[in-house]
């Protein structure tokens, strides 16, 4: 995706079908990848490109959950 407003970095333009997502990469990635219950889901997104995005958003969660447990632990 690209920036849909360069003034705003939660405006995000998908490259595939041009729609435009408020909430930052994160969501656009869960647009890509057919992931999330409140994304509406591109229509024109290629198989590698939602297996990458998932991917991605994998990667973040599992991240974000080492995170809290290191915390918890201090």
């Amino acid at each position: 995706g690209s920036l849909a407003d360069v003034s705003n970095m939660d405006k995000v333009k998908c490259l595939f079908c041009n729609h435009v997502i408020i909430g930052g990469v994160y969501r656009h990635k869960q647009h890509v990848a057919h992931v999330g219950n409140f994304v509406a889901k591109c229509k024109k997104s290629s198989q590698e490109a939602k297996d990458r995005c998932k991917k991605s958003l994998e990667e973040a969660s599992k991240k974000r959950r080492e995170k809290t447990s290191r915390e918890l632990e201090l």
